[in-house]
């Protein structure tokens, strides 16, 4: 396979990289116990500067513009230190600082590839000019060395994004403290980045383009008799009822003996989803009254009106 820095381009199936057996054990040291784990690694810190790069050592993520620091609710005290702005949570202190270990190691693996490059560019040019190789062997070894190159600005590039996305979520938690609105915040989430701030340049272009129209206005207000800004409609207000003086709450009056001894009421069994036990209601008393007494009083008619049977008479015999 060539890569894009090869003279000639020529086209092959994709290959099946093989395993490079000792990564594994690179790999497992890290995590093996990722607390004691410190960004940028020691170990290969000679071999992965860059002049111009990594001059003043692998940098973390933009610390907070100064400008911005009353905004966000940091101590100036902090400042004057020379200390970079913290968070207020000790939860978003935790996620900011692994956030500056994964930028550092992600520039240092970027200067590491660099490296790679430069090493792979001098095998090219040594093959060049040696005129022991011969011709297909040097043109393996210039294959090989493209491929190299190819391999390793992909690994820029993924780190590149690593470090942006690495900044995002610093922007997303200074952004939770400060009371900025959507459209705001996701201007200033997603805006390019710069090593001179956090927010970058265009948080001062914001600034600045903001000013500019505020000034602007303020002449054309000052200067144009005939242009003045649009008055709201003003609902009318409710005329305020006044208020009634309170009146003093009456005493309660004592429970009659009847109310307190009135017969409490079935609790529900206790059992889950056991229905309440309803007692059924007395029956209701019947009145004596007009209707019973009339009642009587036809009964009462009727068998003194009704006709006797005469008495049977005894037989002598």
């Amino acid at each position: 396979m060539a890569g894009v820095f090869s003279r000639v381009q020529t086209v092959r199936s994709d290959p099946i990289w093989p395993r490079f057996p000792a990564i594994r054990r690179y790999q497992e040291g890290a995590a093996a116990n990722p607390r004691t784990l410190k960004a940028p690694v020691s170990t290969f810190v000679p071999l992965t500067k860059v002049e111009g790069f990594t001059d003043v050592g692998f940098p973390a993520t933009p610390s907070l513009e100064p400008g911005l620091t009353a905004f966000f609710g940091v101590r100036q005290a902090n400042m004057i230190a020379g200390r970079r702005p913290t968070l207020a949570s000790p939860r978003d202190q935790y996620v900011a600082r692994q956030a500056d270990r994964v930028h550092q190691c992600a520039f240092q693996a970027s200067a590491a590839a660099n490296n790679i490059a430069l090493l792979s560019n001098s095998v090219v040019t040594l093959v060049e000019r040696s005129t022991t190789l011969a011709a297909d062997e040097a043109e393996e070894i210039a294959k090989a060395a493209s491929t190299a190159l190819t391999l390793c600005a992909s690994v820029a590039v993924t780190q590149a994004r690593i470090a942006a996305w690495v900044t995002q979520i610093q922007r997303h938690l200074w952004l939770q403290q400060a009371a900025v609105t959507e459209t705001a915040r996701k201007v200033l989430l997603d805006a390019p980045i710069s090593p001179d701030g956090l927010f970058g340049p265009q948080f001062h272009t914001m600034v600045e383009s903001m000013k500019a129209a505020a000034e602007q206005a303020d002449d054309i207000r000052q200067h144009v008799s005939w242009l003045q800004p649009a008055r709201r409609r003003q609902h009318p207000q409710q005329p305020q009822q006044p208020q009634q003086p309170q009146q003093p709450q009456r005493p309660t009056r004592p429970l009659r003996q009847a109310e307190r001894y009135q017969p409490r009421r079935q609790r529900p069994s206790a059992a889950a989803g056991a229905p309440p036990r309803v007692t059924a209601p007395p029956p209701p008393q019947r009145r004596r009254g007009f209707s019973a007494v009339s009642q009587r009083g036809e009964r009462h008619s009727r068998s003194a009106s009704a006709p006797r049977e005469p008495p049977k008479k005894q037989s002598r015999f």
